[in-house]
């Protein structure tokens, strides 16, 4: 809650007298950082809220999620966390910003890197790994795929919530903190179909099937039928994280797990009319994200 601006500023300064022209514009300020809050909002399109996100971050964080949305990079490497591809608690180094993390970077095709100390990990309730667990990402994507995700549960519609009312750092330690696989799936595509309009269309979407996306050479634009470097990043970045998740060993059970997977993201990404078209977009980046982690075993794994 805030405090208003008067007993702020006669705290701060006691006997202090502010004039009215000074009271608004702290106001105005006030009502400005406000504004910036919401994750969730209708009104923005995806390349607006990057925008908007660009303004409330700063150090390691403005540079590695400069074109990932916060809440997509936190949903995707709490779940890499939870089936053991990634170490106990990096989410929440990351979020920490702590010094050790600094050589954290985002490559041109949405490749997560790091490097860190190796350190002991710290007990925890999370899954160990996808073999190990009743629980797989397989059964996740089933579950995504039987249920209406546009159908939200109370743990849902409390998270997101938190991440429009809470303290702008507060709120993502609490999603990190979060260890359901579905909730955390389900909360993201709530994310991506409340957007004014979908991230992907049958025109941007076409720069997927570009000769140079193994390398990440696509053009970008900020106009509306060209893909913004945004959209790449996010795109790539969330479906190598769907592969990682699913699992790279070639068999009928993995590919209708894949299959699954962009099925799920069409929804999310497109609307009804140019989900044919995205669909085979997504196609296109999964088969590159597959080839590529099969010519490299060491791609975008934990040390």
């Amino acid at each position: 809650l805030f405090l208003s601006v008067c007993f702020v500023c006669k705290f701060i300064r006691p006997g202090s007298v502010q004039s009215a022209s000074q009271q608004s514009r702290v106001e105005n300020f006030q009502a400005f950082v406000e504004s910036l809050k919401p994750v969730f909002d209708s009104n923005l399109d995806f390349d607006e809220h990057l925008k908007r996100q660009a303004l409330v971050l700063y150090g390691l964080e403005a540079r590695v999620l400069k074109n990932i949305p916060k809440i997509a990079f936190v949903v995707c490497e709490v779940l890499l966390e939870l089936f053991g591809l990634k170490r106990s608690g990096h989410v929440r180094a990351f979020l920490q910003n702590e010094s050790s993390l600094e050589k954290w970077s985002v490559d041109t095709r949405g490749n997560l890197m790091h490097h860190v100390d190796h350190q002991v990990d710290a007990p925890s309730d999370t899954i160990k790994s996808p073999s190990a667990n009743p629980i797989t990402f397989a059964n996740v994507i089933n579950l995504m795929q039987s249920a209406n995700f546009h159908t939200v549960d109370n743990a849902v519609q409390q998270l997101q919530e938190w991440l429009n009312r809470e303290n702008f750092n507060q709120r993502w330690f609490h999603l990190a903190d979060h260890f359901n696989p579905v909730h955390q799936l389900t909360l993201l595509g709530c994310w991506f179909c409340s957007l004014k309009e979908p991230m992907l269309n049958s025109f941007n979407s076409a720069s997927l099937f570009d000769s140079q996306l193994i390398t990440g050479a696509c053009a970008f634009s900020d106009n509306h039928h060209r893909l913004s470097r945004g959209q790449f990043t996010t795109t790539m970045y969330i479906c190598r994280t769907f592969v990682l998740l699913s699992g790279r060993d070639v068999d009928d059970h993995n590919c209708r797990t894949l299959e699954m997977c962009r099925d799920l993201l069409t929804r999310w990404f497109a609307s009804d009319a140019d989900a044919v078209n995205v669909r085979r977009a997504l196609d296109s980046v999964f088969h590159s994200v597959v080839s590529e982690l099969n010519l490299n075993d060491n791609f975008n794994l934990p040390a």
